[in-house]
């Protein structure tokens, strides 16, 4: 196993066998959530089974996984191929409030490419009703739930964010908050703050809709998990 994610009631795996890496779910199917197709669209799967993403051979060849992300009613998987050895990144399950990035808010059952984001990505992240993504140009690209991204619309494809004229690392979408972390270890949040999670204080209210630097770690940022209603940085200092 290369790498593994849990969602809300799913699972997933990226797994190195004789003949190539594959993608495996388990878990609830509700919503295309396993992109397992037709094979199973609702209720419970109880092993894991291989993930097929249809592409045209003769352009792309086959995907290659690398990476996998679950959020709590969706999947994304970060994918090269030998004619294309920028990363691109294929998401399936609820489309509500445009989360897939497919330009809309419908379902998938299978591994569909977001043609919108620009190729080349480091890092990615689903959140319930928002997910985010960070190039190999540290750049940052956010779409789904408009509250949560500050607009006025949700946002149902990929679209560039700016915060002051930072360069970007790894970025955390959780339940209402999103985290992001610069190339200078800085931590900027936004978002619910009602149980303090974002890291501010109480004195910025409930809510945040503009990112906000968590001065309170002075220290450079290693990894970050939000679980909601609270949040776990850990520091490159240990």
């Amino acid at each position: 196993v290369i790498c593994c994610a849990a969602g809300e009631q799913h699972s997933a795996a990226v797994a190195e066998m004789t003949d190539g890496r594959f993608v495996f779910t388990w878990g609830m199917a509700d919503s295309g959530v396993l992109g397992l197709g037709n094979f199973i669209t609702c209720g419970p799967c109880n092993l894991p089974s291989q993930v097929e993403f249809e592409t045209d051979t003769k352009k792309t060849g086959p995907q290659h996984p690398i990476m996998v992300r679950c959020g709590p009613n969706s999947t994304g998987v970060l994918c090269s191929s030998k004619a294309d050895e920028e990363h691109s990144l294929f998401t399936f399950g609820n489309g509500w409030y445009g989360r897939l990035g497919h330009g809309d808010t419908n379902s998938q059952f299978h591994p569909t490419r977001i043609s919108k984001l620009p190729k080349g990505l480091r890092d990615f992240s689903l959140g319930t009703d928002h997910s985010a993504a960070i190039t190999m140009d540290q750049e940052l690209f956010v779409w789904g739930k408009a509250s949560l991204l500050g607009e006025v619309q949700h946002v149902l494809q990929p679209k560039k964010f700016s915060i002051e004229s930072a360069s970007f690392r790894f970025v955390v979408c959780g339940e209402s908050e999103t985290f992001v972390v610069d190339t200078q270890g800085r931590l900027f949040a936004w978002g619910s703050n009602h149980h303090g999670q974002l890291g501010l204080g109480p004195q910025v209210g409930s809510f945040l809709q503009t990112p906000s630097h968590v001065k309170p770690i002075h220290d450079p940022v290693a990894h970050l998990i939000s679980g909601g209603s609270f949040t776990v940085a850990h520091l490159e200092n240990g």
